[in-house]
């Protein structure tokens, strides 16, 4: 799995993931508690708050990645 840390003076209000997510596995945590107030948009690979996370909170996401091989074409 892949974690996403952001720790900002600034409220965050979506995060772009790292790596294509699988969207089944994707976890969000606020200052380690397990997080409800979110959504994620496939296309942009980014998850978005419904509830955006006061500033100075620890903002973690974790997933498993969708691998994606290259085929040289």
């Amino acid at each position: 799995g892949v974690t996403d840390a952001t720790n900002s003076i600034e409220p965050v209000e979506f995060v772009e993931l790292t790596h294509k997510a699988d969207p089944d596995t994707i976890r969000v945590f606020i200052n380690g508690s397990l997080n409800h107030d979110w959504y994620y948009a496939e296309s942009t690979n980014t998850v978005y708050f419904t509830t955006i996370p006061s500033a100075g909170q620890l903002v973690e996401i974790g997933y498993l990645y969708v691998e994606e091989i290259d085929t040289g074409i």
